[in-house]
């Protein structure tokens, strides 16, 4: 039992130390304004000066083939071709989720999609002027765990420059040039598969509810025998945030901790994935917990 306890252990750090990055290209992208101007489809601008400029950004990816498994950060990455020199290269603007189904061949391209204003995150692009070659990569990490793990529609995101902003400009998926299509890519974690890592002769067991959560979720954990276990917070990298206990546990009878993810120790916990993890001498049970904010 014990060389099983161990081997687990070495499979749980291991798991959490091995990263790889996917890539997605768009599904659908296109820019939309409202007054009239015939598009084109390899071009993708941003800019606010009022009613008659005034255009936004909406992308899309599929991300059926990805599934839930773990991962430590999501980033969007844009090119921009153009800055107007009126902005002095920069264009303050804000992502959103999208929050209507839409597709870029049927969606009318003078009509500003809807978007839920709560999942706003705040960027600026600044930069050179005029014809440029620049890239910029935005994290979008709390919506892609809204997207696989909170089951969130995805509808992708659009850009909103904010009220007076001049334009920039990026390519789109269609721009003759491959190297500059916008993409997105998720910095994975080696996938851990539950049932590999608890114990199936385990005398433990644990349940973390809700999850996901904000702020503060339940560890409820009991065992069959009485016993020493110790029960503690993992982020996504192996490192101990917190020990919630740590003591006797007596058999049959349920325990409960409340992890307030809101802040720890006087610093600040990020949204992100987390494992909470309970060790007696013979056993060991994992479980993922997503804290969204």
């Amino acid at each position: 039992m014990k060389i099983i306890s161990l081997v687990l252990v070495l499979f749980f750090c291991i798991s959490l130390l091995l990263a790889d990055e996917i890539q997605f290209f768009p599904s659908d992208d296109m820019y939309t304004d409202c007054d009239g101007v015939s598009h084109s489809i390899s071009d993708l601008f941003l800019v606010n000066e009022g009613a008659s400029d005034y255009e936004t950004i909406m992308v899309k990816f599929d991300l059926s083939e990805y599934g839930n498994d773990p991962f430590t950060s999501a980033t969007l990455n844009l090119h921009r071709f153009f800055a107007c020199g009126g902005g002095g290269g920069t264009t303050s603007a804000k992502l959103y989720l999208i929050s209507e189904d839409w597709d870029e061949t049927a969606w009318d391209q003078h009509t500003h999609i809807s978007y839920n204003e709560e999942t706003e995150i705040e960027y600026v692009f600044s930069g050179p002027t005029g014809a440029q070659n620049t890239w910029y990569e935005i994290d979008i990490t709390n919506f892609v765990m809204l997207w696989l793990y909170a089951n969130q529609p995805n509808y992708g995101l659009c850009i909103v420059a904010d009220a007076g902003e001049h334009h920039s400009k990026f390519d789109s998926k269609e721009d003759s040039n491959e190297n500059f299509h916008p993409y997105f890519s998720i910095q994975t974690t080696t996938k851990i598969d539950e049932n590999k890592i608890i114990n199936v002769e385990s005398n433990i067991s644990m349940e973390n509810y809700p999850n996901p959560f904000n702020p503060q979720t339940t560890i409820e954990f009991t065992s069959k025998i009485t016993q020493e276990a110790n029960i503690s917070i993992y982020n996504i990298k192996g490192e101990k945030i917190i020990t919630l206990f740590d003591g006797l546990l007596t058999a049959n009878e349920t325990y409960r901790k409340i992890w307030n993810g809101s802040s720890e120790n006087g610093n600040t916990v990020n949204s992100g994935i987390y494992f909470s993890k309970i060790k007696t001498k013979s056993d060991l049970q994992v479980k993922k917990i997503i804290l969204l904010k």
